[in-house]
C-alpha cells in the first residue's frame, strides 16, 4: 500500500506570496485597450463611470515616495482598522488575528506614518492606545439599512423594549434612539442568500465558446469526469435549475447597495483613505477533511466585502502561522449525523508555516489609494516568499 500524502491546505494568501508585487497595477494598465479603455461589451460590470476610473497609470500608484515623504510614505494618510474582522472567535482567530494587528499598528502606524482609528466591536476589546471612529459601521448600517432593505430585519435578534421589525423601532435605531441588535453587523450582512447566477453565467460561457460536444448544462454533464459522487449530484442539481428566479438575487443586489452606502459613509464621515484588516482569521483547512465551523457569521474563508459590494481590494503577506488548531467531526446530539467542531486545547505546529495576509481596500473607483497603500506596505516588509516545493519567486519555464 502506497503510503498516505500529507493532507494539502489551501490559503488564498499563499497566491499572494508567490506573485510580484508590482502585478497587481501592471495588469490592470495592460488590460486598458486603447480605443474602449477598460470597458468589454462582452461584460456587463465593465460599463462604469468614467470618475471612477484612473487618469494616469496604475503602476505610477506603485512608485516608491521621494522626496520629504521617503521615510514615512504614508504620513497624511488615515486607515481604518475593521475590527468586525478582527474578533477572536475561537483559537484559531487569535494567532492571525494579532498577527495582523501588530503590522497595523508597528508598520502601518510606526514606520510608514500613517494614522490609524479603529471601529467597534462589541466582541473585540477596544485597543486604548488606538483612537476609535466617531462614526461607526453599526451607526451606518441602523441609518442606511432600514431604509433601502427593510425585510432584512425580520431575522434581526430581539431588542428588549422594541419590535425590530417595525417601523417605530428602525427610526428611533437610525437616530440613535434605540439600541441596535449585536447580530447585524459587518459580519452578518455579508452573507449572500441562496442565489442561481452560477447556473446563468456557466450555461452563457458554454454557449458562447462554440464547442459543438459541449454546449450547455446537459452535454457538460455528460462529458465531464467528476472527482465525487457529491460533485456527480450537485452539478446535476446545477443542469436541472432552469428557473433562475430566487430570492437571494433580490436580496443579494439590495444589500450591495446597502454595503457601498455603509461604507462609504463611515469612510466619509472619518475622513478614512482606506480600510485594513485580515484577510481571513483562520487558517486554511485540510482538503477532504473537517472546516472549521463558523461562529458569529465569521465566515470560513476569505471576508467578501470588496467582492459583494464590488470595490477595490489588494491582499498582501503579512507573516506567517505556525500553530493550528484542527477542527474535527463529532456526532452531534441527535446522533443523526457528523458535525465539523472547533478545537480549542490543542494546536497541532506546522512543519510548513501557512503565509497570513492583510487586505487593504476602498470605495468605489478609490483603487490608486489602495494600491499605495499595499505596495508601501509590502515595500517596507518583503514578506513574500517562495513555497518550498515551487522554486525561486519570479522563475520561468518554457516547453517546446
Amino acid at each position: 500500500m502506497a503510503a498516505r500524502s500529507a493532507p494539502i491546505r489551501i490559503s488564498i494568501a499563499a497566491a499572494f506570496s508567490a506573485a510580484q508585487s508590482s502585478i497587481p497595477p501592471r495588469l490592470l494598465d495592460a488590460l486598458k485597450d486603447p480605443q474602449r479603455g477598460y470597458f468589454d461589451p462582452r461584460d456587463i460590470y465593465t460599463a462604469l463611470p468614467n470618475g471612477l476610473i484612473s487618469s494616469q497609470p496604475y503602476a505610477s500608484y506603485a512608485a516608491p515616495s521621494t522626496g520629504a515623504n521617503a521615510k514615512k510614505p504614508l504620513a497624511g494618510m488615515r486607515i481604518g482598522i475593521v475590527r468586525e474582522y478582527m474578533v477572536k472567535h475561537a483559537a484559531n482567530d487569535r494567532a492571525m488575528s494579532d498577527i495582523v494587528n501588530g503590522e497595523i499598528t508597528d508598520v502601518l502606524r510606526d514606520r510608514l506614518g500613517a494614522a490609524i482609528v479603529e471601529s467597534a466591536d462589541p466582541l473585540y476589546p477596544d485597543d486604548p492606545s488606538i483612537p476609535n471612529m466617531t462614526y461607526t459601521f453599526q451607526q451606518a448600517l441602523a441609518e442606511i439599512l432600514p431604509l433601502h432593505f427593510p425585510e432584512y430585519m425580520q431575522r434581526a435578534s430581539a431588542v428588549p423594549g422594541y419590535d425590530v421589525g417595525k417601523r417605530d423601532y428602525m427610526v428611533k435605531a437610525a437616530e440613535g434612539l434605540a439600541p441596535w441588535p449585536d447580530s447585524v453587523n459587518m459580519r452578518s450582512v455579508n452573507s449572500p442568500g441562496s442565489a442561481t447566477n452560477f447556473g446563468y453565467d456557466l450555461a452563457r460561457y458554454l454557449l458562447r465558446r462554440g464547442d459543438e460536444r459541449v454546449k450547455d448544462w446537459a452535454s457538460l454533464n455528460a462529458n465531464a469526469k467528476y472527482y465525487s459522487a457529491g460533485r456527480v449530484a450537485a452539478m446535476k442539481n446545477w443542469e436541472n435549475a432552469i428557473d433562475l428566479v430566487s430570492a437571494g438575487m433580490t436580496q443579494n443586489v439590495k444589500m450591495r447597495e446597502v454595503l457601498r452606502l455603509v461604507v462609504m459613509k463611515v469612510m466619509r464621515q472619518n475622513n478614512l483613505d482606506v480600510l485594513v484588516n485580515p484577510t481571513t482569521t483562520i487558517p486554511p483547512a485540510k482538503i477532504g477533511f473537517a472546516s472549521q465551523p463558523q461562529v458569529n457569521s465569521r465566515p470560513t474563508g476569505r471576508f467578501s466585502t470588496s467582492a459583494n459590494i464590488g470595490v477595490p481590494e489588494i491582499t498582501v503577506p503579512a507573516g506567517f502561522n505556525s500553530a493550528v488548531y484542527e477542527p474535527r467531526f463529532v456526532l452531534n446530539a441527535s446522533k443523526d449525523a457528523y458535525v465539523a467542531v472547533a478545537n480549542e486545547d490543542t494546536p497541532s505546529t506546522l512543519p510548513h508555516p501557512m503565509p497570513v495576509g492583510i487586505s487593504f481596500w476602498g470605495g468605489p473607483g478609490e483603487d490608486g489609494v489602495v494600491i499605495r497603500a499595499a505596495a508601501a506596505y509590502e515595500a517596507a516588509t518583503h514578506g513574500r516568499r517562495e513555497p518550498q516545493a515551487f522554486g525561486a519567486i519570479g522563475a520561468r519555464r518554457t516547453t517546446q
